[in-house]
């Protein structure tokens, strides 16, 4: 009976080691894609790229690393205005309370980019925008503290570069469920 189980764990190991080396499509798609023309495009999709290779090898993240492939390859094969936008924390599975951290973030992100940061700072934009959706990722599965914490200081560092280098926005968002705007929009329109 030991001998039985223990071939089962070993081919169920070999199975999924053998899956998980298989190339999707999207990544050979991806892999064989010529870089776009727009640097935001390019750094977005070069962002997503990296992201998917490490939640595919490092982390063996076969569920979610496809999502980052097909947003890379989205990026890499798109214009300008069909570029992918950041996640929608609706369409994850969130603890109300990161649900609206993330909500406010996005908005926050949607913002600067509608203000020509993708155009004005293409790189830091694109490190923006692939970290914030790393963050609502990691923050979904709930259990890599550090990685949660490694996506968000690396999206309020880009932030930060972009608002310390950007003209003022042209542009204010209200918080989630409100009709009152917090005090840093407030000063925005002053």
């Amino acid at each position: 009976m030991i001998h039985v189980t223990m071939l089962r764990g070993a081919a169920l190991t070999l199975l999924t080691a053998a899956l998980a080396g298989c190339a999707s499509p999207t990544m050979t798609a991806l892999e064989t894609a010529s870089p776009p023309d727009d640097p935001f495009a390019r750094a977005l999709s070069n962002e997503y790229r990296t992201v998917a290779r490490f939640e595919k090898t490092q982390m063996r993240d076969l569920k979610d690393y496809p999502y980052f492939a097909e947003k890379s390859l989205a990026a890499a094969t798109a214009s300008v205005i069909e570029t992918p936008t950041p996640a929608d924390p609706a369409d994850w599975s969130l603890a109300s309370m990161q649900h609206r951290r993330l909500h406010n973030a996005r908005h926050r992100l949607v913002a600067t980019l509608a203000n020509d940061a993708d155009r004005v700072l293409p790189e830091i934009a694109a490190g923006a925008q692939v970290s914030y959706d790393c963050w609502v990722e990691q923050q979904e599965e709930r259990y890599q503290v550090d990685d949660i914490a490694a996506c968000r200081d690396r999206f309020n560092g880009a932030m930060a570069k972009i608002d310390a280098l950007k003209a003022p926005p042209r542009a204010v968002f209200f918080p989630l469920d409100s009709a009152t705007l917090d005090k840093r929009e407030r000063g925005t329109l002053a």
